[in-house]
């Protein structure tokens, strides 16, 4: 819930109906219908607009109990009782643009003759909202939170502006959420929303094993994390007909903490009405595409799935602007400003994030960047904008549930890095370097007529201040490939020189300013000139290609493409489409594997081949050039969890299943 600054003394309030407002005492409010909505499951909506020049006063401003530290106003302007029909939760919302601050006020009957509430100052969060570039984006209005008010029959709004001026095409909306749906199904691990694209189910042939199903692939980044028990959208009655768009898909960088903002006092029976008003008021009243959370998560401590297209996958959601196609969102279904979750919903946050981050890849030990800033790969909303979301008391518990989310995802791999660094033993075969989490640095010379390691050795310590590692090629022109590596501290560019035997000699700087990119890559010579090339993603996608000289040096760089921040692994692969030219090889979330051909020019890589589906079982996707004695590159990948090396062959634009090479990485 956003803290609202104190506002001028001249205010208006704005009627939502046209008769004479009733003081609190009134025994029973005339009801005035406004437009209904009754949809199939029974779940209904009811819109009151104001009526022009409807403004009425009431006696007596809102008490100080009720204010709060909210500045008590010197005048007060309040709609009469409304409501012709019993409702569960309230919204208000205007449209989109109004660049004032608001405070809008809430209180309400349970019945005729019940007392009035105290009033409640609704949350608003403009920063709960589709990001711009989504389909669902340009339909949205502004407005409050919706707040669950239990049954109740009638509503008073008080609205207060800066000025006095209200924003246009002010509504109030008062939403029924009861329906006569059946108990709610036992939690499952579905991995496939109602309605969500059946491609997510489907078999899919491994590179790794025989043809499988995408529930069998071992899951887990770094060992199996086990998918939490969550209730599916059935489960709540999720009217799927109301969905305004097919679900968007992006990648995951990191998760947000987010609260509700509903009152604590609800029972285990009214989740699933509760749950139906936030759905049914982002979608029918403020027109998203779906629900804006991924998962919820009531007090009691079950997990309810969100926004449909797959818990499993990267949808794209509704919960932090800007950020909704980088990162997912859980939220605690209550007001966490002053109490603090139960431990129910701790676990659940532990249980949830370290499943989600194992099977997209992400390491919670290490930064992740929104807009070029570090963060944290979990965040409070607070931590992207000015709202106090998920709650002060909540928001002191993000060290902890960091800590054991962290724990949760169980024992790292040995390896925190893998790289091919091409031939630096001078054997005619190329090699495999490996990165161990105490920093070690060590090479494992390949054999190319078995495909297999000799032993292994080190070559360097100090490595665990590093957070990207590639293996460009030749950037210095001595004919042996190099390592670069990217400073996790400072975002320094190192390239280190590699001697004939494996051995680095002393390092040197060749950039600075590279900490915002989220992904380095060694992509060969993709500009066909003789010379390898860097690429580096935006955390917008974009791809930039640096092109070398041959002599650790630069030429300008260029603009690869865009939207590449929808693939979360990327790889120099190679010439695969035996053209001369290097190409690379995606990853998607959902598994799918790519090829784009390199353009042989400093320009854009115009095409993709899809070459094969399934590929979620594996952390690591390397390029390892020609590892094998035919004239194609091969790749390399790391099985989740059982930190095993397969060889994937490269064909002509093509790859195809190999076998294991190695274990313990």
């Amino acid at each position: 819930m956003r803290r609202v600054l104190p506002l001028a003394p001249a205010l208006l309030m704005v009627s939502m109906l046209a008769y004479p407002t009733l003081p609190a005492s009134a025994a029973t409010p005339t009801p005035r219908p406004g437009v209904v909505d009754t949809l199939r499951d029974g779940t209904r909506l009811e819109t009151l607009t104001p009526v022009k020049g409807a403004v009425t006063s009431t006696p007596s401003g809102i008490p100080a109990a009720d204010r709060g530290d909210t500045a008590l106003l010197a005048e007060s302007l309040t709609t009469g009782p409304m409501g012709s029909i019993p409702f569960t939760t309230v919204g208000v919302t205007w449209t989109s643009g109004f660049r004032q601050s608001i405070n809008v006020w809430l209180r309400t009957q349970s019945t005729a003759r019940a007392p009035w509430s105290a009033w409640t100052l609704l949350p608003t969060e403009p920063e709960h909202a589709p990001d711009g570039t989504t389909a669902e984006s340009g339909a949205s209005l502004s407005g409050t939170e919706p707040s669950w008010t239990g049954t109740a029959i009638s509503a008073q709004i008080r609205v207060e502006t800066t000025t006095g001026q209200a924003p246009g095409g002010l509504a109030v909306h008062l939403i029924d959420g009861r329906t006569a749906a059946a108990t709610p199904p036992a939690a499952t691990t579905t991995t496939t929303a109602a309605g969500a694209p059946q491609a997510a189910r489907t078999a899919a042939t491994s590179v790794i094993t025989a043809p499988t199903s995408l529930s069998t692939v071992p899951l887990g980044f770094p060992a199996s994390v086990p998918q939490p028990a969550i209730l599916p959208r059935s489960a709540w009655g999720a009217d799927e007909s109301i969905r305004r768009h097919a679900p968007e898909y992006a990648a995951i960088r990191g998760a947000f903490v987010h609260h509700t903002v509903n009152a604590n006092s609800y029972t285990s029976a009214d989740v699933p009405a509760l749950i139906r008003g936030i759905y049914l008021y982002h979608v029918k009243t403020q027109g998203w595409s779906d629900i804006g959370y991924n998962v919820l998560v009531d007090k009691y401590g079950r997990m309810w799935e969100g926004r449909a297209g797959g818990l499993d996958r990267a949808v794209i959601g509704a919960h932090t602007y800007g950020h909704n196609s980088v990162a997912f969102a859980m939220a605690s279904i209550g007001d966490h400003t002053s109490s603090a979750p139960s431990s129910a919903v701790l676990a659940a946050f532990q249980r949830y994030f370290a499943w989600k981050f194992s099977i997209h890849h992400v390491d919670p030990r290490k930064p992740t960047y929104y807009s070029e800033v570090a963060h944290n790969p979990i965040e409070g909303h607070r931590d992207v904008y000015p709202t106090s979301c998920p709650g002060t008391a909540f928001y002191a518990l993000l060290p902890a549930l960091r800590t054991s989310i962290l724990s949760a995802m169980g024992t790292w791999p040995r390896m925190d890095h893998v790289v091919g660094v091409g031939d630096i033993t001078g054997d005619g075969s190329n090699d495999i370097a490996g990165i161990e989490a105490d920093g070690r640095l060590r090479i494992y010379p390949g054999v190319r007529e078995t495909g297999g390691f000799l032993p292994s050795m080190t070559a360097g310590h100090g490595w665990d201040t590093v957070d990207q590692v590639i293996g460009p090629g030749d950037l210095s022109g001595d004919g042996v490939p190099d390592l670069v590596a990217r400073d996790r501290r400072t975002g320094q560019l190192w390239l280190y020189p590699t001697t004939i035997g494996g051995r680095y000699t002393t390092r040197q700087q060749i950039g600075t300013g590279w900490l915002p990119f989220m992904r380095v890559v060694a992509l060969g010579d993709v500009t066909g000139d003789g010379f390898p090339d860097i690429g580096a993603n935006d955390d917008d996608g974009k791809l930039w290609v640096y092109p070398t000289n041959g002599a650790g040096g630069w030429l300008p760089r260029y603009l690869g493409g865009q939207g590449w921040e929808r693939l979360d692994a990327l790889t120099g692969a190679g010439d695969l489409t035996d053209d001369g030219i290097s190409d690379l090889v995606g990853r998607t979330p959902a598994g799918e594997l790519y090829l784009y051909p390199g353009p042989g020019a400093a320009t854009v890589f115009a095409t993709r081949t899809l070459l094969g589906t399934g590929f979620t079982g594996v952390d690591a996707i390397v390029g390892v050039g020609q590892w094998t004695p035919d004239s194609y590159p091969d790749l390399v990948m790391r099985t989740i969890g059982t930190r095993r090396l397969h060889i994937v062959y490269g064909g002509a634009a093509s790859v195809l299943p190999g076998r294991q090479i190695g274990s313990g990485w």
